[in-house]
């Protein structure tokens, strides 16, 4: 099933260029993360009828973060759990590029394997 990136269709490709250059020029230390919900097809559909449904949580389609590059995947997932984006750490499994990312793996590493072209890691869960 097709993931939708709902950052990339709300925002052009030039300005998310901008916006990650400006960010890793301004944060050398940190990697800019947009961390959403995967959104299938089929769920893309429904939110045109039920909006609420999907979102129910946050009402917001994604979050921005600027993430260190000493963290690990399991630091993001507890800072997530912290801010109220995961309600249950132990359940949530991210993926990028439709991968499973690993606990231990560090966020420089994951970013340098798995960013996009305009510079922005995508994480789903």
């Amino acid at each position: 099933m097709e993931t939708y990136n709902i950052y990339k269709i709300k925002h052009d490709l030039d300005f998310r260029i901008g916006e990650s250059r400006r960010l890793l020029e301004k944060y050398p230390s940190r990697k800019p993360i947009i961390i959403q919900t995967k959104i299938s097809a089929i769920e893309n559909l429904c939110s045109r009828v039920l909006p609420t449904y999907i979102f129910a949580v946050s009402h917001k389609n994604y979050y921005n973060f600027l993430i260190p590059d000493v963290f690990t995947v399991r630091q993001l997932k507890a800072m997530m759990e912290q801010t109220k984006i995961l309600l249950n750490k132990s359940d949530a499994t991210l993926h990028c590029n439709n991968k499973a990312l690993i606990d231990h793996d560090k966020i420089d590493q994951v970013y340098e394997k798995h960013k996009d072209n305009d510079g922005f890691l995508y994480v789903f869960y």
